[in-house]
This record gives structure tokens, C-alpha cells and sequence, in this order.
């Protein structure tokens, strides 16, 4: 899913909640409400992954999906809330970062062999041949995801 279905599906569902809002309250919720639920649910979502990684007390069932999905909706729906597009904001981000750290990303087309997934870039004069279905490689040097669709890896 891109993220500007994610902004469409996101301020539907919050245009049913403003509906709730107002029979129940007289009242949609501010900008300023919206972003507190979303801190709320940011705040869960650090306790369900220290529930996760054994460092808190578990007290329900495995909600950390369900409240990182939620945050998601919350990001979307105050971007739109506040004329901002969630996909522009993210990819500025993303690019500045890659600028900030230096990264270079490649994305290439991968290609079957013998019944490997395999993919070869060149960087730095080098040649690089890598294959296997759903492979994440993590080095110093570089990051790499490798799927039947595409391949994307970044050099920093």
C-alpha cells in the first residue's frame, strides 16, 4: 500500500470518527486533540515493544501491530488536518537523511538464474552479484532488501 492510499483510506475513517464526535459530544475533536491521541497511542506503542523485548510487565495481547497501525492513521490524518501531505513529508525526511549520512540508494530490477533470485549492481567500479529470495543483508557498508519485485540498497 503507497502512502497516498494510506492518506486517502486514513481520512475516511476519520470523517466517520468526527461524525461520532459530534452526535456524542456536540463537537469534532481540534487539531490539537487529534495530536494528543496520536501521542497516546506513540507512547503505547514504546511500552508494547519493551513488552515485546521482555522489559515491561505484559498487560494485554499483542497490540504492538495494532497500536503502530494506529500511529500510522494518527500521521496521516494530522497531516492532512494540518495541509501537509504525508508521502511529500516523508520522502523529505527520507531524503534528507540519505543527503545527511551520505547514503546512495540503487534500485534495480532483480533477475531469476537456476532458480535463485539474483541481482547484480555496480558501485565504485565494483561489480556486486547478489541472490536468494527475501534476503535482508545489514552491513557496515551497505543495506540491502531483496524481494521477487525489486531490489533496493543503500550505500553509506
Amino acid at each position: 500500500m503507497d502512502l497516498n492510499e494510506v492518506s486517502a483510506r486514513s481520512h475516511a475513517i476519520r470523517q466517520k470518527y468526527h461524525m461520532l464526535e459530534e452526535k456524542h459530544h456536540g463537537s469534532r475533536w481540534s487539531v490539537e486533540e487529534d495530536a494528543l491521541a496520536f501521542l497516546t497511542d506513540a507512547a503505547l506503542v514504546g511500552r508494547l515493544t519493551m513488552d515485546k523485548q521482555g522489559r515491561w510487565p505484559k498487560t494485554s495481547n499483542d497490540e504492538l501491530a495494532q497500536k503502530i497501525g494506529e500511529s500510522v492513521w494518527w500521521l496521516a490524518t494530522l497531516a492532512e488536518r494540518t495541509g501537509l501531505s504525508l508521502e511529500e513529508c516523508v520522502e523529505k525526511f527520507l531524503t534528507e537523511k540519505e543527503a545527511a549520512l551520505k547514503c546512495k540508494s540503487i534500485r534495480s530490477v532483480p533477475y531469476e538464474h537456476e532458480g535463485l533470485i539474483m541481482m547484480q549492481i555496480t558501485y565504485h567500479n565494483e561489480s556486486l552479484v547478489l541472490f536468494s529470495s527475501d534476503m535482508i543483508c545489514d552491513t557496515s557498508s551497505y543495506v540491502l532488501k531483496l524481494n521477487e519485485d525489486f531490489c533496493q540498497i543503500a550505500f553509506c
